[in-house]
């Protein structure tokens, strides 16, 4: 994405990071992620659970995994994730429920492959409400190659509850 340079020799492996009942705020920055084993936190390498405060995930790579690359249920709080490249998850970013000024910003999403048992989406907020101003998913690009990614949809918001005063903006991406 523009804006975003990746110095994979300077990205530190990570294991997988579970945050539960956050408060305050955490910040994962230039780290390396994969996940490929599905008892480990639902093989997701980057869980959020309940909890508020914020949580800021930037310039990360987020390799395979056979979860979502990052999970988020019950979430109130802020979160933002920007200069990240996502590969080969089942979901790139997956929301359930919580209360979130949510921000994506300037990602690279490829191949998300879950759409064969569900998933497969870049982004899904599944009942989530957004808080405050500014959320959305900005400047970023989506791609998914025939017979390597099995995508549902790119961006879904289901059951998404935004209002004027709390908006939800989808803008500059490209896919493909």
């Amino acid at each position: 994405p523009t804006g975003c340079v990746f110095n994979w020799d300077n990205l530190t492996p990570q294991a997988v990071t579970v945050i539960n009942n956050n408060v305050g705020t955490t910040i994962i920055d230039s780290k390396s992620f994969t996940n490929l084993d599905g008892n480990n936190n639902f093989g997701s390498s980057i869980g959020i659970y309940n909890g508020g405060g914020t949580v800021i995930i930037r310039k990360c790579y987020l390799g395979a995994s056979v979860g979502e690359a990052i999970q988020f249920e019950n979430f109130n709080g802020n979160l933002l994730i920007e200069d990240c490249l996502f590969a080969n998850n089942k979901n790139g970013v997956y929301g359930l429920g919580g209360s979130v000024n949510f921000i994506v910003r300037n990602c690279q999403f490829v191949n998300p492959n879950g759409a064969r048992a569900g998933r497969g989406q870049a982004v899904q907020l599944n009942s989530v409400s957004i808080v405050g101003t500014g959320s959305g998913i900005f400047d970023c690009e989506i791609e998914s190659f025939d017979g390597e990614g099995y995508t549902e949809d790119l961006i879904s918001n289901f059951n998404l509850v935004a209002t004027v005063t709390n908006p939800f903006l989808i803008s500059g991406n490209r896919t493909r």
